[in-house]
Order: C-alpha cells, then structure tokens, then sequence
C-alpha cells in the first residue's frame, strides 16, 4: 500500500469526560477538584492549532465512506489545548465525545484538502504531447535523469497541466511515441519506411535525451549505407527578366529604373530521399539579411524544387526583399550561384561525393554543361 510522506508525529489526545460540575481523566476516580483556569468546571477543551501527522493512503477501491474510515483510523492527531465554553446542556460526557468526533472529523477534512500525493515510481502518469494522450510511468520518464523529461519529473522543472489535469507538453505529439518508446527499452524502433528523421532529431535535442540524439546519428549512418542503387535527375530552366525599381539620388529625391536579371529554376528529384537532405543541408537561400537551408522546401522527401535569381547590376538590397528575390550560395564554402553552370558543378561534387556517377546514356558528355536534364546514377 502506497505510504504518504512523514509530515509529522502525533498521538490522540482523548479529551476529558464532563461529568456533572466536575471535569476529571477518564482514567482518574472522582474526588476532589483542584482545577486549572483551562480545566475549571464548565469549560471542556477544544484544539487551537493544526497538529502534525502521520499519513497512510487508504486504498482507492474502497469508496468514499470507506476511504474516511481508514483515512481516520491511520491519522494520530496531537494538539495544543484551550478552555472551550461547556455545553450548555446536561449528559455533559455524551456531549463531550461529539465534540471530540467533530474536531476529528474537522482534522481529515482539512488534510484531505491539502496533503501531497507523491505516487511512486511505477505510479501511471498520463501525458499530453501536442494533443496525443499517452500514459507511461514516473521511472520511464525519469529513466535519463540528465534529460529534459528527468527535470520536469523529478521537481527539478515545473510542469504545466491541461483542463483534464494532465501533464501538458507543448511539442510534437505523433513522433513522442518513438521517443517514449526509446526511455522504456533503450533502443530505438523505427518503421522501415519512416520519412519524419528530421522531425525526430528535433524532438531528441528539445528534450535532451543524449543517448536517443546518439542513436539517430548512427541510424542516419545505416541507412545512407543500406541504400543502394539510386537515380538523381535534374531538370534546369532559365530566363532573363526585367526588374524595375526606384534609386534613391538625393533626400526626396528619386529615380525610376529598370535592369536585367537571371531567373534560374531547378527541379530536382531523386530515389534516395537521404540524398536530397543531404544537397539541401549545403545549399542555402540568401533572403532578407539572412541564409536559410533549402530543405524547409522540400515538396516531398523525393522532389526538391529551387528558384532564385543571380545579382543585378544597380538594385538595392532592399528591392530584393521587396520583390521576393531569393539568391542561392552554396555553405561551407560561401559561394553565389550566380550561373548554371556554378550550380550543375556543385551539385555535382556533392553527388560524386556520395556515390553517384554521370549517366552515360543523358545526356552526352560533351554536352554536359550545357543540358537542361542531368541524370545521374549510383550502383552498390
């Protein structure tokens, strides 16, 4: 049975029985009164302050009144003592025994009312992650005790609830499973097909279980060698356009004009899904003062599609921000694509780099450079 904390000890105090005029232990003979101002005749003694206490938990299958009757009966309560005005009726000794059974009755309802549960380790405790219920254990939770999950349940970090009185976790809730699943066996199970890595890396690192973060690490590894035979085509387009924009010249003084920009596109798709994170992870958008990764624009985990334009002569920095203007650099190396045939070399050396080699059949290799679709292939 599950045992409260120790707040306190205490022993019952049994209050003395009125017996006509006298007020005597039940435990004395009658005889002579020698009272105190707390015990003269016509007072009887009443509680003055909360008392510490033992507490057992009484089992939860057995009701409402069933609950009290044990609640009370694991409860010793030890109070300070004060004259209380006497009844003022007669059968003083009855009355007496009320009043010390309404002062206990007064005592478990207030602990029931603001005792502490602490459930033990093997305790159910139920979850909401982003809307997904899920029910574990506290030891499962608090199985890394490093992690974010072994803060928030071991006292170490607050945890929010929801109307329900759950556990209310803002992040993710359809990925949690593989993470909850990872605190109960230390291993992680993912389905064949999983297509969420990504997500799931995310995940791990918001909730700092070390051991999960080490485990995707080599499980991107496994993969990417378990991969064999993959395709990568590449379908290029350009263009030149017209940009017009204003100049400034002089305060409250500008200028209309216009300049000739590249426009290039590239749809890129590929059979291994892990390929194309891995082009996406070198290649980033230039935008409004800052560099992005091109994955966010994945289409699916097969089809990348990329759209930007090269520098323009004359046009302010602000006007590309203004006019949706994206260019592409390639990281690490802090090169602008400024030109096809920048594009197909790099896209090239990450490709070779992981296996893949020029088909021969498309397009001709004297031609290469200059093609609008480029495939390439990659044998294991």
């Amino acid at each position: 049975m599950w045992v409260g904390g120790l707040v306190g000890h205490a022993r019952r105090t049994h209050l003395p029985h009125r017996s006509g005029n006298h007020c005597h232990a039940p435990d004395q003979q009658p005889g002579p009164a020698h009272h105190s101002p707390a015990t003269s005749p016509g007072n009887v003694l009443r509680r003055t302050a909360p008392a510490p206490l033992i507490l057992r938990k009484p089992p939860s299958h057995g009701g409402a009144v069933e609950g009290r009757s044990q609640l009370e009966g694991a409860v010793e309560i030890q109070a300070p003592l004060e004259a209380a005005p006497s009844p003022p009726h007669a059968g003083g000794k009855q009355q007496a025994m009320k009043m010390e059974e309404d002062l206990l009755g007064i005592e478990v309802a207030e602990l029931e009312q603001t005792i502490l549960w602490h459930p033990k380790m093997s305790d159910p405790i139920t979850l909401n992650v982003g809307g997904k219920i899920y029910t574990t254990s506290l030891s499962t939770l608090t199985s890394y005790p490093d992690s974010m999950l072994g803060a928030m349940f071991s006292g170490k970090m607050p945890t929010k609830k929801d109307s329900q009185g759950n556990c209310f976790i803002d992040r993710d809730g359809k990925v949690f499973r593989y993470i909850l699943n990872f605190l109960r066996t230390s291993h992680l199970d993912l389905p064949e097909d999983f297509q969420e890595m990504g997500l799931l890396k995310r995940e791990a690192d918001f909730y700092q279980v070390q051991p999960l973060m080490e485990a995707l690490l080599e499980k991107e590894v496994e993969l990417s060698k378990a991969e064999k035979n993959a395709m990568l085509n590449i379908s290029l387009e350009q263009k030149k356009q017209t940009v017009h924009f204003t100049v400034r010249e002089a305060p409250q003084i500008y200028s209309l004009s216009s300049s000739n920009m590249e426009v290039f596109s590239a749809n890129i798709f590929s059979t291994s899904c892990l390929f194309l994170k891995l082009l996406g992870s070198k290649l980033y958008y230039y935008f409004n003062g800052n560099l992005s990764s091109v994955t966010s624009y994945l289409d699916d985990p097969n089809h990348l599609t990329l759209g930007w334009v090269a520098n323009v002569d004359g046009l302010p920095e602000e006007e590309y921000t203004r006019q949706d203007l994206k260019r592409l650099w390639v990281i690490p190396t802090g090169k602008q694509i400024n030109s096809f045939q920048v594009f197909v070399e790099e896209v090239l050396k990450i490709a070779m780099s992981d296996g893949f080699c020029v088909d021969s059949s498309h397009p001709h290799s004297s031609d290469f450079m200059n093609n609008k679709i480029i495939r390439l292939l990659r044998y294991r």
